[in-house]
């Protein structure tokens, strides 16, 4: 699992995408934006059934699949040159997402569980994220150097798509904890949907997770690109910028189970989207070192997010037959959120400019945490 997350999530081409869409292809900011919706709606559409079938077949099978289909977009990516090309590629990786989002962390939690270690998870989902977020810090300044011709990083997709294909060969060398009786679809569906609505504090939970994530997937998709050039950071340096943000999250992952023992839940759990607001307000002045300092603050937060909402998620969850569709509904939550609001983002950074949008985009990324005041707490006290 360590091998299989540090491979398939080392998006080589991560910096320059934004750049490499607009710049290089030559769409538009808006065309990006509806590529990002479009994105988000295939995942959100598919995000529950394919958890419904990791938790019917196997959660092997769906990440191999979904693995499959991470590579052929990568390569697709690399002959795309209009709208609609680049739209088939993003509908294979949504697909991708979709599949494995949920199957992986249900896999993860399940072995652990077989062996009596559930209580482990919050380590091991921390080491996992720091694997490739260390991976990335590594192999990010190397493709700023290597793959980056002139302004063109195309050769950062042909790199993600042969990381790619080892994560497939780490999936295929999976071995799946033994499921002693599987539910049928409808019974899975129906059950992970009453489990979700029922169990208290799972929907506060999903509401907490999709503010997080929209703060995070908002600042390093719409403003990372942007935010660089605004402040004179050239192309070429964008990939080494990212790696100095994923180096302070792979250190945040490996230690944030440590951290949120030290802290409590509680302050942790408010930390991460004050400290990404504060983040957002403090990059308006930024000159370009402090911009990528603060950028840092989004990487720490990503390195620790996972971790926290899926061990609490986790622990919510009553059956491990349903686990992956629990875990999928969340994924769902986090990137329908994002898919409604992302048009209107990247709208407001085309007719803003980055220091104008800033401000008004973390106010929007944090509607999700007013819902938080109206859902249910969990039974336990130290759920939010």
């Amino acid at each position: 699992m360590i091998a299989f997350r540090a491979t398939s999530r080392a998006v080589m081409f991560a910096p320059y995408l934004f750049y490499f869409v607009t710049a290089t292809r030559g769409l538009t900011v808006l065309e990006f934006g509806m590529l990002q919706s479009l994105y988000y709606f295939v995942a959100v559409s598919l995000e529950v059934p394919s958890g419904v079938v990791a938790d019917r077949f196997g959660r092997k099978h769906t990440i191999v699949l979904g693995s499959m289909l991470a590579v052929s977009g990568s390569i697709l990516r690399i002959f795309a040159f209009d709208f609609w090309v680049f739209a088939i590629a993003e509908i294979l990786f949504a697909t991708a997402l979709a599949l494995v989002s949920g199957a992986d962390a249900a896999m993860l939690y399940d072995s652990l569980d077989a062996d009596g270690r559930s209580h482990e998870y919050p380590r091991y989902e921390g080491l996992v994220q720091s694997s490739w977020l260390a991976v990335t810090a590594i192999g990010m300044p190397l493709t700023d150097y290597f793959l980056v011709r002139g302004d063109d990083p195309t050769l950062a997709f042909a790199a993600t798509a042969a990381m790619s294909l080892i994560s497939v060969g780490c999936a295929l060398a999976m071995i799946e904890p033994p499921m002693h009786k599987r539910l049928g679809m409808r019974e899975i569906t129906t059950g992970a949907l009453r489990d979700v609505v029922g169990i208290p504090g799972i929907l506060r939970l999903l509401a907490y997770s999709a503010g997080v994530f929209m703060l995070l997937r908002a600042a390093i998709i719409l403003f990372f690109n942007p935010t660089l050039t605004d402040k004179g950071v050239p192309v070429a340096l964008f990939g080494t910028a990212l790696a100095i943000v994923n180096v302070a999250g792979a250190l945040v992952a490996w230690r944030s189970h440590r951290i949120m023992d030290l802290v409590g839940e509680k302050l942790f759990l408010f930390l991460m989207p004050a400290s990404m607001v504060a983040m957002y307000v403090l990059m308006v002045p930024a000159n370009a070192p402090v911009a990528v300092a603060l950028f840092c603050v989004q990487g720490a937060v990503l390195g620790a997010y996972p971790m926290a909402v899926r061990s609490m998620l986790n622990r919510l969850v009553p059956s491990a037959q349903k686990r992956a569709t629990i875990l999928s509904i969340e994924s769902l939550a986090c990137r329908l959120c994002y898919g409604v609001a992302v048009i209107f983002l990247a709208w407001t950074l085309d007719v803003l400019s980055v220091n104008q949008a800033l401000p008004v985009v973390a106010a929007i990324c944090c509607i999700p945490f007013l819902l938080m005041a109206v859902l249910p707490r969990a039974l336990k006290t130290s759920e939010p």
